[in-house]
């Protein structure tokens, strides 16, 4: 009886172990950004968008105005490098923001946006090649750029994975699953001796009987 308790017992720490371990890599959080900046025609920039526990932009919570447009993911395509995020209204209008850290990194402080004459942080509209980023490139292009500007960061709950715009559920990286075996593996090996160290004294008490 002994053992057969033992057993349970070891069992549902096991399952306690996996699920522990489970919750620990599929609830990451996700880090929202607050950002302000400041174009070099004196017209300012704030908002606020999500990078989701894969790396990505959050598509329903991007919402960056400036005077002339509101950036959100209903009437623009996204896309995110570990440092920058990327609205485009259609072919002919862009909104690049370039940050001096990762987005998917908590820091003390701000997040300054990489500012300065040309980009790389800028918003053009009216040239079917803004995406090119260079006023040079462009000169039908209405180009301006951040002459400063932050973003404030903040963790928040589990945002699910996936490309640009969410969406997805997490699931545990492969070092995650190699974890949850080898700590299985230890619990099992852990009942095999209780198991054995229980035969051992049921043997001994047989022998020493009258």
């Amino acid at each position: 009886m002994t053992a057969i308790l033992t057993m349970k017992q070891v069992c549902g720490g096991a399952a306690g172990v996996a699920l522990a371990l489970w919750v620990g890599t599929a609830a990451q959080a996700a880090v929202v950004w607050h950002v302000t900046g400041l174009f070099n025609d004196g017209s300012a920039l704030s908002g606020d968008f999500t990078i989701n526990i894969d790396g990505f932009i959050d598509g329903p919570s991007l919402d960056v105005a400036t005077n002339l447009f509101d950036y959100k993911a209903a009437n623009s395509s996204l896309n995110n490098t570990a440092r920058s995020i990327d609205a485009q209204p259609g072919f002919m209008n862009d909104l690049r923001l370039t940050f001096t850290r990762d987005l998917t990194a908590v820091g003390v402080g701000a997040n300054a946006l990489v500012a300065g004459v040309g980009g790389p942080s800028f918003e053009c509209r009216g040239s079917f090649t803004c995406f090119k980023g260079d006023p040079a490139l462009d000169p039908q292009g209405s180009y301006r750029w951040l002459v400063s500007g932050e973003a404030l960061s903040a963790l928040t709950g589990d945002v699910g994975g996936g490309g640009p715009g969410g969406g997805g559920a997490a699931v545990p990286e492969p070092a995650s699953w190699a974890l949850m075996i080898g700590g299985l593996g230890l619990v099992g090996a852990a009942l095999r001796r209780r198991v054995a160290a229980v035969k051992r004294t049921r043997a001994c008490a047989v022998a020493v009987a009258p």
